[in-house]
């Protein structure tokens, strides 16, 4: 269909716009929990894992301004990671952590945690190629 003004044509590309920013929002939660999801390769003898980093991949709603479209993804940070660890208590470690704390550390390999460390540098790498290539794929 071809459009037969300007506005007709707007309207035609923030439609399309939307539809690859929902193609995009869904891809990126789904590369943000296989990310996180993975973490933990080998389970920890210090610390039971709790499931949060695997619970915490959120994105907001779509908004709209003008012609512009954006939505964010993030680690939900309301999670609690506030228990104390005896055991690690009494080897001299740190046992408890804010979550931006434990996200963090799990992020860097910090604080003797163990698993697949930077899952959210690999998440926004991997969300950048999915930007051109749900973009590309969409306006051709």
């Amino acid at each position: 269909m071809a459009a037969t003004s300007m506005d007709e044509l707007r309207q035609m590309i923030m439609k399309e716009m939307e539809s690859a920013m929902n193609e995009l929002k869904s891809k990126s939660e789904s590369i943000m929990k296989e990310e996180t999801g993975g973490y933990h390769t080998v389970k920890p003898v210090l610390y039971p894992p709790t499931g949060n980093l695997a619970r915490s991949p959120k994105t907001t709603n779509i908004s709209k301004s003008g012609d512009s479209l954006q939505f964010k993804a993030y680690l939900d940070q309301s999670l609690s990671y506030s228990g104390v660890n005896a055991y690690l208590q009494q080897l001299g470690y740190v046992s408890r952590f804010t979550t931006n704390e434990a996200y963090n550390a799990a992020e860097k390999g910090t604080s003797h945690t163990i698993g697949n460390h930077g899952f959210w540098q690999r998440s926004e790498q991997r969300i950048e190629q999915e930007v051109s290539s749900v973009f590309g794929s969409h306006f051709k």
